[in-house]
């Protein structure tokens, strides 16, 4: 729906970053919407100010607090090695979430994370799960521990997780 050539309401917006299917406000994704991403990777969720958030405030000590309407985010990678539920602040995970992660090198390995994220990176305490080698499996479980802790445990976590790159603003061409 346009109002004075700015999108309000339900709409879709394609542009050579993104497929967006969702609500806008004054042109910018804001509301619930499901992003396709460029890339293969995918986004369902509340947005705001044209950002994947499920927060509303976050105060000076970068705690936020989440609306007691946004539903949780739902993000999945390119090639589904990366699975996240959880919390959204201007396009990180931040908040209570369950990061889901695997990799075929050195062996074949899934990771779950559940607990709390900061600026896209686990923070605080939290469940760690860890299954490594499918053909001889061995599990480990970390439960309510930093990963601080853990010096060489450390395979994917390290990235900070953010999206540069997927959360152009949208344009009206």
């Amino acid at each position: 729906q346009m109002k004075q050539n700015s999108r309000d309401g339900l709409g879709q917006l394609k542009t050579a970053n993104f497929e967006y299917i969702g609500v806008f406000r004054e042109n910018k994704r804001h509301g619930m919407g499901t992003c396709f991403f460029a890339n293969g990777s995918f986004y369902s969720g509340p947005w705001r100010h044209d950002k994947m958030d499920t927060k509303f405030d976050q105060n000076k000590h970068g705690i936020v607090g989440r609306s007691m309407v946004a539903p949780e985010g739902i993000f999945i990678s390119a090639n589904a090695t990366e699975r996240y539920v959880g919390d959204f602040y201007h396009d990180t995970y931040s908040g209570k979430g369950v990061l889901y992660q695997e990799t075929d090198e050195p062996d074949f390995t899934i990771q779950i994370y559940t607990g709390d994220f900061l600026k896209g990176r686990p923070r605080g305490l939290g469940d760690v799960t860890v299954i490594r080698n499918a053909l001889n499996p061995t599990l480990f479980t970390y439960r309510n521990t930093s990963l601080k802790k853990y010096k060489n445990f450390n395979p994917f976590f390290q990235a900070n997780i953010l999206f540069p790159a997927l959360s152009a603003t949208s344009s009206n061409n």
